[in-house]
């Protein structure tokens, strides 16, 4: 007898949870899915930290977990990057989040060289995965660009001559140096070789910091002396001339870790005025 009453009682109770549950599908809603953008983060002239953002809205009267978010990113139709973000996000009821796949992107990795670089001012991307909320499994994808930063440009506005002697030609030196972009500029130094009226070259380095704000321009001088011997061909010039004309090329040295920097190149062709 007390055998059959529970056994009635499991089956009630079976029963109800039936009822119950079909009851709570016909009020459960499957959540959407849009891409919500992406924002570039820490970058500079060889990488940036780019965030991926998702947005998942939840129109269902309990909250939801993100039990993972696996991605795939192609750049410029390679693929670049593979893996999962975020588990453990919780999603409220009746509310929406963004979900950010941040994904660290090198330059090297995707451009053929600095000179490719020069060349674009975007990457094509292509993004999609899958969001996994327990009782739903959710596919996104999306495409777009991202931008490139600009690489600097350095000019030689001015060649003062402090002192022109028979041991030599001493000049102080002023280059103006143009950063387009949304981040700092810093640089180590640089090393140039510099051709005057086309007949006259000399060169040198300099290894005093350089720091240019963002969307900034900014200056810096380097102090030299050439031989009469490196300048005899321009020495009218440099005695009563107004101004050279001058073809500059070399390398900026852009610190990339504490112990490593790479060179970014750098060209220019123009008028310098000369000053005494």
């Amino acid at each position: 007898m007390q055998y059959s009453y529970f056994l009635k009682f499991a089956i009630l109770t079976v029963v109800f949870s039936l009822f119950a549950c079909a009851g709570l599908e016909k009020h459960i809603q499957t959540p959407t899915v849009k891409y919500a953008g992406s924002r570039v983060n820490n970058a500079t002239l060889y990488d940036a930290n780019v965030d991926f953002l998702i947005h998942v809205d939840n129109p269902n009267p309990i909250g939801l977990t993100v039990q993972g978010l696996n991605y795939n990113l192609d750049i410029n139709n390679k693929k670049l990057l593979s893996g999962s973000a975020q588990p453990g996000t919780e999603v409220p009821a009746r509310e929406g989040v963004d979900l950010s796949v941040p994904v660290l992107i090198r330059y090297e990795d995707i451009l053929d060289g600095l000179q490719e670089l020069l060349q674009k001012d975007t990457l094509d991307y292509a993004l999609k995965g899958e969001i996994d909320l327990g009782f739903f499994k959710l596919p996104y994808s999306t495409s777009g660009t991202i931008p490139l930063p600009q690489l600097p440009q350095i000019q030689l506005k001015a060649i003062n001559i402090k002192r022109l002697a028979f041991d030599g030609v001493e000049t102080v030196m002023q280059f103006s140096i143009d950063n387009n972009n949304d981040f700092a500029l810093s640089a180590s130094g640089l090393s140039y070789e510099l051709l005057l009226n086309n007949i006259a070259t000399v060169t040198g380095a300099n290894t005093t910091a350089i720091d240019v704000p963002p969307q900034s321009d900014g200056t810096f001088e380097i102090i030299s002396k050439f031989s009469l011997q490196q300048l005899s061909k321009v020495l009218d010039t440099f005695r009563k001339g107004d101004s050279v004309n001058a073809e500059l090329n070399g390398q900026l040295e852009i610190p990339v870790t504490d112990k490593q920097n790479k060179q970014i190149p750098f060209s220019w062709s123009g008028e310098t005025a000369i000053f005494r």
